[in-house]
């Protein structure tokens, strides 16, 4: 297993992490995406991920993700921590899913776009409050 795989398990903040206390356990604080906000407010494993997602210049699977990082995918269980991480930052708006079950960052353009629809949307409903 590579380094990097290791530091993925770990589940351990870095230093320059953001974490808080959730039941009594230490979890790192991955922001929601915000317009303007670059990639270098994500604690520095999940840095590493959108990295390997943004080289492979497409749609691109968990699996694929974890070849990348040294992981050995064939061990059942072995991609769910990775799973979970690549869809935390999907959930917070850092990454698309596509309908295949691939992964693919959001283009810059479409992020204003989203940006806009979002805005308008939360405006019309406190409007109609």
């Amino acid at each position: 297993m590579g380094a990097d795989a290791r530091e993925l398990d770990a589940e351990k903040p870095s230093a320059q992490a953001k974490t808080a206390q959730v039941g009594g356990h230490g979890v790192v604080l991955v922001p929601h995406r915000e317009t303007g906000a670059g990639e270098d407010v994500l604690p520095p494993d999940y840095q590493r991920l959108m990295k390997i997602v943004r080289n492979a210049g497409g749609p691109v699977r968990v699996k694929d993700v974890g070849v990348e990082l040294g992981l050995e995918v064939e061990v059942k269980g072995r991609l769910e921590p990775l799973r979970a991480k690549l869809s935390k930052l999907a959930g917070r708006g850092w990454r698309r899913r596509s309908t295949e079950r691939t992964l693919t960052t959001i283009p810059r353009h479409w992020r204003a776009a989203l940006a806009r629809v979002l805005i308008a949307r939360m405006t019309s409903l406190l409007a109609s409050a």
